[in-house]
């Protein structure tokens, strides 16, 4: 049987939202409507990229690293270690394989800027 599925809409997720979403698997899909806000940031962070401009969290580390500028050719990589993050995040808000009370897996880590300096 296939999971119910939740329709994320920017600015409309509840906290029930967010329980569902905990209480078992779902497919999630966003609204179409967010399609042109999130086009039109990832516009202007592409323009700040191309600028060669240092922002937080775009181009430099996080938290300790906050001022660690990350070299232009390795922003690829960066995303990429982000996504992977966000995904390890959302399967604990899909699955109960690990929870705020359980330790990550074995060998499991969570990727940091430090993965992409140079």
């Amino acid at each position: 049987m296939a999971p119910p599925e939740s329709r994320l809409r920017p600015g409309a997720v509840t906290l029930a939202d967010l329980r569902a979403l905990w209480a078992r698997p779902h497919a999630l899909r966003v609204e179409p409507s967010a399609r042109s806000p999130v086009d039109a940031a990832a516009a202007v962070v592409a323009d700040v990229v191309a600028a060669h401009e240092t922002v937080y969290g775009v181009n430099t580390g996080f938290g300790l690293l906050a001022r660690t500028r990350i070299d232009d050719a390795r922003l690829a990589e960066l995303q990429r270690a982000l996504e992977q993050e966000a995904r390890r995040l959302l399967e604990l808000t899909t699955t109960k394989s690990e929870t705020p009370d359980r330790p990550k897996a074995e060998g499991r880590r969570s990727h940091t800027t430090e993965d992409v300096r140079p």
